[in-house]
């Protein structure tokens, strides 16, 4: 008799207040969500960063081993040499890597031709001088 009085008398449901603390607990967990996540993009650019320098500086080395002139490539020929076909050798990269925080090719810097030198976007590791 007494689950019949409390339907007929509209007091099943859930109040404001019970919906409102869920509300509230959702947001707040949310945002501790948010928060943890939020440096993963930058880490993970941070490691694409770090690994595409290697293998720059892996195929500059080449380059240079295999160039009849025992140098790394020209600021004019730049990381689009690593990708071409030469008569000493074959081609050393497929393509040259993008850059994940600038979106296009890293900039590669050959005005001192012993030490060239490779720039990114990013804060953590803004270059890397190949010996």
């Amino acid at each position: 008799m007494m689950n019949l009085r409390k339907r007929i008398s509209g007091e099943h449901g859930f109040t404001l207040i019970e919906v409102m603390i869920v509300v509230i607990i959702l947001a707040v967990l949310s945002g501790i969500a948010l928060i943890s996540f939020g440096g993963l993009d930058t880490q993970a650019k941070d490691a694409r960063v770090q690994a595409d320098f290697r293998t720059i500086a892996t195929a500059l080395k080449a380059y240079k081993a295999l160039s009849t002139l025992n140098a790394f490539p020209t600021d004019a020929a730049g990381l689009n040499a690593l990708t071409t076909d030469d008569g000493d050798y074959h081609a050393l990269l497929d393509t040259v890597p993008i850059d994940p925080y600038t979106k296009a090719a890293y900039t590669y810097d050959a005005s001192i031709p012993l030490t060239p030198v490779v720039h990114s976007g990013s804060t953590a590791y803004p270059s890397i001088t190949v010996h």
